[in-house]
Parts: C-alpha cells; structure tokens; sequence
C-alpha cells in the first residue's frame, strides 16, 4: 500500500522542504519507488525533483484537491511505495485536504527562532482535521538546529513534549548547514548527508515508514 506523508509547518523556512527532499533522495537510493507532490507554489521541491536524476524518483505538482487525488491514484495504481507532498502554509482548504489524506506527517520547526507559535497553530490544525476525519494523523515534530544544550531550545521541547498525546513524536535533528547547495539539485554532502542519514534512520527504528518494514518482511 501506498503510504502518503506530507509535510507542514505554519512558517517558512524552517527546513520543511529541505527534509523531504533528503528523505525522497535517499529512500529513491534505497529502491523505493518515490512520487514528489508539489501543492506550494513555489515549487522548490518540484525543482529540485527536476533537477535530480535518481532511479525510482519522479515529480509532479497538484494545485487542487483533484490534482492531488489524481497524483495519489496513480502513485497507487503504479505501486509507488510512498508520496512525498510539500505544502504551503497550514491555513488553506487544500492544505486541510492534504492533511486529512495523509497517513504520516512531517512538522518541522527551528529551535534557534523560537518558532513555539507556529508549531502549536500547525498542532491544532492537524488535530481540528483529524477530528473532522475521525481519524488518527500520525505526527511527527522534528526540531532542527537543535542544541541540547541551550536553554531555550530545551524549554520549546519541553513545552511540545506536554502538548503531544501520544503520537506527536520529537526528534532532536541536527543543524541544516550543508543544505544550500541542493537547491540546483542532488543530495548534500559531507555532515549535511551524514544528518540526512540519520533522519532517515530515525524514522526506520520508529517503524515510520512502511518502505523499510516491507523490506524487512
């Protein structure tokens, strides 16, 4: 079965896209057949997809609730292992749309901006859905540029871990430097590749994605 994870965040720039193009890269590598689905219009993800020649990986864009259901029936139809969908911001009718077909998803936020605000408003969104579902939608908060060992990105995990019932799951990921040059395409190098790759390993122990247990079955 085709898994669909999306990936949210009520603010910019906090490494939303980032995330799922090292994942879509990396599992591609892997084998698994991977569908890119843009609904932001900027496109980034669409264009680094582009600009990216990687067996199993393809890329398309959905602006609608039709275009996205169109997307996923084929993704399905082909057997692709997972959807990967990138989205604008949280507070549109397709973005709810987007989260109410998702079996996972992916909230990342930035320790260093203090970004609390903006994770709880995506929270409540993704729980407003869930109920209107009547369906459990599988988070998980990443916190990037995390530092352990400074006091304020310690508190903001604190104050998630108090709102989280259970499945709303908090990974420590490490700082994004590195990044910037996949924006012309390709997976990063060096300690950024090595962070990806340990995201990636989280989300395997943590039995997240399906790709992965299939394998091991």
């Amino acid at each position: 079965m085709t898994q669909i994870i999306s990936f949210v965040q009520e603010k910019g720039g906090v490494g939303k896209t980032t995330l799922l193009t090292v994942l879509a890269g990396l599992m591609a590598n892997d084998g698994a057949k991977v569908l890119i689905c843009d609904t932001d219009p900027q496109k980034n993800a669409l264009s680094w997809a582009e600009n990216t020649h990687i067996l199993n990986m393809q890329q398309g864009s959905a602006s609608d609730e039709k275009g996205l259901d169109n997307a996923i029936d084929i993704a399905t139809s082909q057997q692709y292992d997972v959807v990967l969908i990138d989205t604008a911001g949280i507070n549109t009718a397709f973005s709810q749309y987007v989260l109410s077909v998702s079996n996972l998803v992916v909230l990342p936020f930035d320790t260093g901006q203090y970004d609390l605000n903006g994770v709880l408003v995506t929270l409540d969104r993704i729980e407003w859905t869930a109920k209107m579902c009547q369906k459990l939608i599988r988070t998980i908060l990443v916190a990037n540029r995390y530092n352990p060992r400074h006091k304020v990105s310690k508190n903001i995990l604190e104050s998630l871990k108090q709102k989280g019932d259970g499945y709303n799951i908090i990974y420590g990921c490490p700082y994004l430097t590195g990044f910037k040059q996949m924006t012309g395409g390709g997976l990063p190098k060096g300690n950024a590749l090595k962070a990806s790759k340990q995201f990636l390993a989280v989300l395997q122990v943590h039995k997240h994605l399906k790709f992965y247990e299939n394998e091991e079955k």
